[in-house]
């Protein structure tokens, strides 16, 4: 079962080096677009900061970061690896630099928007979501107890029961690696094979 950390709230902290002062934005994103339209909000409302540099990271495969005018690799990169470090995925990171006058050199910056990049991930509340599948199951009003056992399997919940002459029908969410649990288990109490329409799979908490 494949699990993704992401977070659930938006963060924000800073902190100052040698007159520099950092402050570290946190945001859940779930697209492109979205990670890119909150980056530009965050530019404009730091339109005079000297650097807003960022790092995004998106469920599966997205991925970029931005020095923004820093020496190559001291800040997109590190605020990334803080975001990787914490195994995090749906999420934007953006450190905002007043420059405060003195030069940080290369070990400097690194170190700064790192611990930057840290404060806030570290800040935030997250979550663990899991393939959850939707499915239906038709049954026989004398096998609807059979359904209603299934939830004590765990991981396996009832969001819907529609009721019609010939029976119910069970719209069920599920860790995806329940099913086969579910299917077996319906088989035996129903001596037949069950019908099981899935309807949906997504990424989410059950």
């Amino acid at each position: 079962m494949e699990k993704v950390k992401v977070p659930v709230e938006e963060g924000k902290q800073s902190i100052t080096v040698k007159g520099s002062k950092f402050i570290a934005s946190l945001f859940p994103v779930k697209t492109r677009k979205e990670a890119e339209d909150t980056l530009e909000k965050i530019r404009k409302q730091y339109y005079d900061a000297t650097h807003n540099c960022f790092a995004y990271r998106i469920y599966p495969d997205i991925e970029r970061y931005s020095d923004d005018g820093e020496p190559s690799n001291t800040a997109g990169k590190p605020i990334m690896a803080a975001i990787k470090g914490d195994s995090l995925f749906n999420v934007l990171v953006v450190v905002t630099r007043y420059f405060g006058g003195t030069k940080l050199g290369v070990g400097g910056l690194i170190k700064a928007y790192t611990d930057s990049a840290k404060k806030v991930i570290e800040s935030v509340d997250k979550i663990y979501l899991e393939n959850i599948k939707t499915v239906k199951i038709p049954v026989n009003f004398n096998e609807v107890n059979y359904v209603y056992h299934l939830t004590r399997l765990g991981g396996v919940k009832i969001v819907n029961e529609e009721y019609s002459n010939d029976g119910v029908s069970f719209t069920l969410r599920l860790k995806a690696d329940m099913l086969e649990s579910v299917r077996e288990n319906l088989r035996d109490k129903l001596n037949r094979i069950p019908e099981i329409e899935e309807t949906e799979e997504k990424l989410d908490t059950l």
